[in-house]
Order: C-alpha cells, then sequence, then structure tokens
C-alpha cells in the first residue's frame, strides 16, 4: 500500500488516460465548423427549393390561362381572354391571374384594370 500511495503523489506522476484541454478545443472547433457548414447548406437548399416551387406554380398558372383561353371557358360574362399580371411597382414578389372583361374584345387594351375579374392572387 505503501509502494502504491508514493507512487501517485510524486510531482512526476503525469497520467495518459485523458485528453489534454487543446485536443478537446481542437475537436470542438471542428464540431462548430462541421455543424455551421451543415446548417448553411440547409438554408441554401431551402431556397432552391421554395424558388423552385413557386417557378413550378408560375408555370401551371400560366399553363392555367392558356387553357382557359383555347378553350373559351366562360366564368359569366363577357370575357375577352386570361391572363398574368407581375405588377412590381405595386407588389414585386406576386402576380395576379385574371379574366380580361371588356364590353367589346376588339376594342380590350388585353391588360388588367379594375373592371376585370382576377381568378386567383
Amino acid at each position: 500500500m505503501l509502494k502504491l500511495n508514493n507512487l501517485f503523489n510524486q510531482k512526476n506522476y503525469r497520467s495518459n488516460w485523458g485528453f489534454t484541454l487543446i485536443e478537446l478545443l481542437i475537436v470542438t472547433a471542428i464540431m462548430a465548423l462541421l455543424v455551421g457548414a451543415v446548417v448553411a447548406s440547409h438554408r441554401t437548399g431551402q431556397k432552391k427549393y421554395t424558388l423552385s416551387q413557386t417557378a413550378q406554380r408560375l408555370v401551371s398558372d400560366l399553363r392555367k390561362a392558356q387553357n382557359m383561353a383555347m378553350s373559351g371557358v366562360d366564368i359569366g360574362g363577357q370575357y375577352c381572354g386570361y391572363g398574368l399580371e407581375i405588377n412590381q411597382s405595386v407588389r414585386p414578389t406576386s402576380y395576379r391571374f385574371y379574366a380580361d372583361k371588356a364590353a367589346d374584345c376588339q376594342t380590350s387594351n388585353n391588360k388588367y384594370d379594375a373592371s376585370d375579374e382576377i381568378i386567383e392572387t
């Protein structure tokens, strides 16, 4: 028992079983960098997904307007066509899907105005 006590009481005794503070700090820094890269990648991927979904919706609405115009869908009243309006001065991140309403299709301006019916925004 005396020999063990002397062994642990020596000033030069150093345990090789644990990690040094430097090693722990380096591992923590590497882990923080990896987590930061994953979070940044996720945010970029989410933005790309949202942009892709928005573009697909716009294309779908354009096709819907085209199909309604070609088939002559009547939603009640005199309509000269269907269209999409993107008004960047009012709200640059949205558009209107509308039915162009006019008394005479020959004199219609083929643009969105207050008398037109909004189908979807």
